[in-house]
């Protein structure tokens, strides 16, 4: 069910470390750098992904971590720094649009850019899979690659073939063990990566800065 699933504290003892948010707004006939293609944009900002969404839409996502000091209420909030910090940083042909998406004076929407490591699990009947079970930052855009395979894995692992009754939870649990362990050679460069990507991009000390600069 998902980053905000309400199972997970029924199976796994962790919970999601929620490290940014991303703001989200629409833009409307936005001249893109290069059209059709995703973009992230990197500066004085935290990043900002932008992408299609249709032959007139373009989503919008602005990274916003968590306790900024530059999106306190006394710095204007959230949308004290989109203006002050992301809009002097985007490409000059994306400001029309996105000062018009900001014009209506609301708050952009927004969702939790989560940290969650896999865990193993042995709570009989059920099994989460995917974000439900493990999350990273998704400026990669990896979550539906990991659940997917996450599906696949466990699909195998419970073929009638090798389990042909269900209803045997040392069965069941041996192969969640097995699937652990499986995911990692895959999940676990999506999930370095993904973070990896982050920190360069978010670049919030000098030694990143100067690795972003090169």
């Amino acid at each position: 069910d998902g980053y905000d699933s309400k199972f997970r504290k029924e199976v796994l003892g962790t919970r999601p470390d929620v490290r940014s948010k991303f703001y989200a707004l629409e833009l409307i006939d936005c001249d893109l750098p290069a059209p059709g293609h995703g973009h992230v944009i990197i500066g004085n900002a935290f990043p900002v992904l932008l992408y299609q969404i249709g032959t007139h839409e373009t989503r919008t996502l602005i990274d916003v971590p968590q306790n900024l000091p530059e999106a306190s209420t006394a710095n204007g909030g959230v949308r004290g720094y989109i203006q002050k910090h992301v809009l002097p940083a985007l490409p000059d042909s994306i400001r029309p649009s996105f000062e018009k998406a900001l014009a209506d004076g609301k708050i952009p929407r927004s969702m939790p850019n989560s940290w969650l490591p896999p865990s193993r699990q042995t709570a009989n009947g059920m099994i989460l899979l995917g974000d439900a079970m493990n999350m990273r930052h998704p400026l990669t855009g990896g979550g539906m690659t990991v659940a997917f395979n996450d599906v696949v894995v466990l699909a195998e692992l419970l073929h009638p073939d090798r389990i042909p009754i269900l209803d045997n939870p040392k069965a069941i649990n041996a192969a969640m063990d097995e699937l652990y362990w499986r995911r990692k050679s895959f999940t676990g460069i999506i999930n370095v990566l993904a973070q990896a990507l982050y920190s360069l991009f978010a670049a919030n000390d000098r030694q990143l800065r100067a690795l972003q600069l090169g």
